[in-house]
C-alpha cells in the first residue's frame, strides 16, 4: 500500500515527525519485491547489503509529498529489510 513515513496530522508522534527514512535491504530477491516511489518514478531493487535514504521533511517541517512509495510484491524468494526512522 503506497505510504508516507512522515505524519500528516500534528502531534502524531510524541519524539516529533519522521524526518527521514534509512531502508536497509538485508536479502537478495529473485523476482519482485522492489521499493517504488511513483511519484517521482524511481523504483529500487532489493539486493543484499544495500540501503536507501530519504528525507521526508522540508527543511521547513512540511512533509514531502513526492516521497510517497510502496513495497511491490515479493514473486520469488523472501525479503528481509530493516529500517530507521530519524
Amino acid at each position: 500500500e503506497p505510504h508516507f513515513d512522515f505524519a500528516r496530522r500534528p502531534n502524531a508522534y510524541k519524539a516529533g515527525n519522521r524526518i527521514a527514512t534509512m531502508l536497509f535491504y538485508m536479502s537478495d530477491v529473485p523476482a519482485g519485491g522492489a521499493t517504488v516511489f511513483p511519484i517521482v518514478g524511481a523504483r529500487l531493487l532489493p539486493k543484499k547489503g544495500t540501503a536507501a535514504f530519504w528525507y521526508n521533511l522540508f527543511p521547513s517541517g512540511d512533509g514531502d509529498y513526492d516521497t510517497r512509495h510502496a513495497a511491490c510484491p515479493v514473486l520469488a524468494g523472501s525479503k528481509w529489510v530493516a529500517n530507521i526512522w530519524i
